[in-house]
């Protein structure tokens, strides 16, 4: 009995014994570099500052211990700092809070000198959401993809644009989209995005100008609320159709110093213009255009998808960044007018190792930096177009 007992014990030390893995997050440092699916779920103890690039790769899952003594937890993006969360609808980044009935901070920058662009995509936010803070309009965050909900604001931003499309937010208690510009103005477009069953939809407050295509926002407490001097643009093509529907109190609240607000074309609940005025409050009559108005059949998602023109010439970060060799890291930038592009990569002595020319129509493209061959190091990447130049830097490791 005891032999057979021995032998038990010893058949079971050598049977492979695998514990989840996870990686603490602590606020005592910097972090920057690669979140990888292997070494998830990351646990953030408090707030951490991101000193320059974050890659969080599809997966990846980051959790947020706050205390419940009202400390919170989250990452601050340092100055030249971003975040590049990329997911794939197959699997996705998913950023949440360690309790149940308690949320966390957010995932931003907050320094007035952060003007690096985050991309966030793919990714599901519950219980927090995302934060961007810069007095540079030029350069907005994008956020495509995405789903909030819980106990936050899903997307924040103060004296910046911000980019958001197919985004879905849902059984939140507070507001989806809140947009602050006191000391600098911001662009904002929303897009292709739905508001289910939250307090209010988007929030707009200062020196803002918003565009808001293609949305469904239903079953709100309040649809849309504009004060402070804020410009919206709902809708106003057909092509571009709102439903807005289902508001317990209004679809379209707008104070005395809101500039006009083009809302045409949009379909509101209903098809009577009287029951459509009495959902719209305004400190001063007559602010809001909403005729001609849309019926239920309006496409809020249409099969084409279009990207607003940029208002200047512009390079992104590459991502990843740094890349591993033999990996295509990927660049964006943006042009206002159509033109012939040349996307070139030198290393450090300025020697041309990769040339890509092509014509380009006006908005948003992305190419790829084929890295295979190089030895690591530090590489510079430009693009020139209609006689201007931007460059940044790309690592390879």
């Amino acid at each position: 009995m005891k032999a057979s007992s021995l032998l038990l014990l010893l058949a079971l030390a050598t049977v492979p014994c695998t514990l989840p893995a996870q990686t603490y997050i602590l606020g005592d440092r910097l972090h920057s570099g690669y979140w990888t699916k292997d070494k998830s779920p990351y646990i953030v103890k408090e707030y951490v500052t991101i000193d320059s690039a974050l890659i969080i790769e599809p997966g990846v899952e980051v959790i947020f211990e706050s205390l419940r003594d009202g400390h919170t937890a989250g990452l601050r993006i340092d100055t030249n700092a971003y975040v590049v969360a990329i997911g794939t609808e197959d699997d996705s980044i998913i950023f949440k809070s360690a309790y149940d009935d308690y949320g966390w901070a957010d995932v931003g920058a907050y320094l007035s000198t952060s003007t690096n662009v985050s991309l966030y995509k793919y990714c599901v936010f519950e219980d927090g959401g995302v934060h961007a803070s810069c007095m540079d309009e030029r350069k907005p965050d994008t956020v495509m993809h995405c789903s909030f909900r819980g106990k936050a604001t899903g997307i924040t931003a103060k004296d910046r644009g911000i980019y958001i499309s197919h985004c879905a937010f849902t059984d939140s208690s507070l507001v989806a989209i809140r947009i602050d510009a006191m000391n600098a103005p911001a662009e904002v477009f929303v897009s292709h995005s739905e508001f289910l069953g939250i307090t209010t939809g988007l929030l707009l407050n200062g020196m803002v100008t918003a565009t808001v295509r293609n949305c469904v926002i239903a079953n709100c407490y309040e649809a849309i609320a504009l004060v402070g001097g804020s410009k919206l643009i709902l809708g106003d093509a057909p092509e571009y159709c709102n439903k807005i529907y289902g508001t317990e109190t209004y679809n379209l609240q707008k104070s005395w110093s809101v500039k006009p607000v083009q809302a045409r074309y949009n379909y509101w609940g209903s098809t009577d213009s009287a029951v459509i005025a009495a959902q719209i409050a305004e400190a001063v009559p007559g602010g809001v255009s909403f005729i001609p108005y849309s019926d239920e059949n309006c496409e809020a998602f249409p099969l084409s998808v279009e990207s607003p023109t940029p208002a200047s010439f512009s390079l992104s970060p590459a991502y990843p960044n740094p890349v591993s060799a033999g990996v295509a890291a990927q660049v964006q930038y943006s042009l206002p007018t159509a033109g012939n592009i040349t996307l070139l990569l030198h290393d450090a002595l300025g020697r041309e190792l990769r040339r890509i020319s092509k014509r380009v129509e006006p908005g948003t493209h992305a190419e790829s930096i084929p890295t295979a061959g190089l030895t690591p190091g530090v590489y510079y990447y430009s693009v020139l177009a209609n006689g201007q130049k931007k460059t940044e830097m790309l690592i390879v490791r």
